[in-house]
């Protein structure tokens, strides 16, 4: 009689045991009742189902947006997270500062040889296959659909027409190519790679040394906040404007639009110069008012300047040489009114793919 009692006694501590259990995993998925008390915000089982996002909804909740906002991007990340953006920013930062300047020690002791002579007089190097009379064509259609514009921007920012069209064709090819990732998810995983475990598909690979690994997770802690700050600047984008950004595309940092801006220059520099209500940088119009400010902004205040401050103007767009100079030859050639080809302007051999860098 005391066995049985016992037994029974321990299988019904068992079943409370087990059903507590079970209570605490759902409480953990969606820990409403335990954060409440704890004075946190989080999503509900519905919202949300992985809590990879929950300190970043709780630190922009105090930054300000409402949870209405918030609950209508965030749920679409749920599962989400991407080591690609801070993995590649990694591998660019290791590139830079051990790879590079190892090589560029190396060369100190290589003869130079004098760059070859180009029938534009723009310095090498520029980005291989963009200063083309085919693309110098393209670039003269795009400110034919959309002289009244670039007729605007000249007159109201000084930047010559070609120098525009130039860049907005090497940053999106006219918007033909956008961007093949989603802002959202991007800044968001971004924001929160704070640790270099959290990146093992990258730093796996690069066999780091101690110091090398205590430099990139200085690196991207700074990169993390940056990211941040770029991500509340295209939930506030967003809202304003009524976008549904899940459907917008994007570099893989999150640039946007024709002429690839991060959202935190869209207030500074963005253009509504359709007048429809809204900055767009997916319409032409927008978007060649937009680049026009930002080049004037940065230092192009009259059309002539020289080409040294010209190369230093379209540098802050992006810090790349070879940028500034591709976009300065691809603007002399359209100025120049060729015919139709598909032959190349003589180009550097040593120029790699164009990357976008602004951040």
């Amino acid at each position: 009689m005391k066995r049985s009692f016992f037994s029974l006694f321990g299988l019904m501590l068992a079943l409370f045991y087990f059903t507590g259990c079970s209570g605490a995993t759902e409480d953990k998925i969606s820990p409403v009742a335990e954060t409440a008390k704890a004075g946190k915000t989080v999503w509900t089982k519905t919202e949300l189902k992985d809590k990879t996002w929950n300190s970043l909804y709780s630190r922009l909740l105090k930054d300000g947006f409402s949870e209405k906002d918030l609950n209508k991007y965030f749920v679409q990340l749920e599962n989400e997270f991407s080591q690609k953006p801070m993995g590649k920013k990694v591998k660019e930062l290791y590139t830079a500062s051990f790879v590079r300047k190892k090589k560029a020690t190396q060369d100190k002791n290589k003869p130079k040889t004098k760059p070859a002579a180009n029938k534009l007089g723009i310095p090498y190097p520029w980005y291989p296959g963009y200063v083309t009379e085919e693309n110098a064509q393209k670039c003269i259609k795009f400110l034919s659909e959309n002289e009244e514009y670039f007729a605007l921007a000249e007159k109201k920012y000084t930047v010559p027409k070609e120098v525009i069209s130039a860049l907005i064709y090497v940053e999106t090819w006219h918007g033909k190519f956008l961007g093949k990732f989603n802002p959202l998810p991007m800044l968001a995983s971004m924001s929160i790679s704070t640790d270099l475990s959290m990146l093992p598909n990258y730093t796996a690979k690069l066999n780091l040394t101690q110091a090398q690994k205590n430099y990139l997770q200085e690196k991207i802690k700074v990169k993390a906040d940056w990211a941040y700050n770029e991500l509340k600047a295209l939930l506030r984008y967003a809202i304003k404007n009524n976008i549904d950004i899940n459907t917008v595309p994007s570099s893989i940092y999150g640039a946007i639009g024709y002429g690839q801006f991060m959202p935190s220059n869209i207030p500074l520099y963005g253009i509504d110069a359709n007048k429809d209500g809204k900055i767009d940088l997916f319409d032409p119009p927008d978007a060649i008012l937009s680049v026009a400010k930002f080049l004037h902004t940065q230092g192009w205040k009259h059309r002539n300047i020289d080409f040294n401050k010209q190369v230093k103007v379209i540098k802050r767009y992006n810090h790349s040489t070879a940028y500034a100079n591709t976009i300065l030859a691809l603007a002399k050639l359209t100025g120049q009114t060729p015919q139709t080809g598909t032959n190349s302007i003589t180009a550097s051999k040593n120029t790699k793919d164009k990357d976008n860098v602004r951040n």
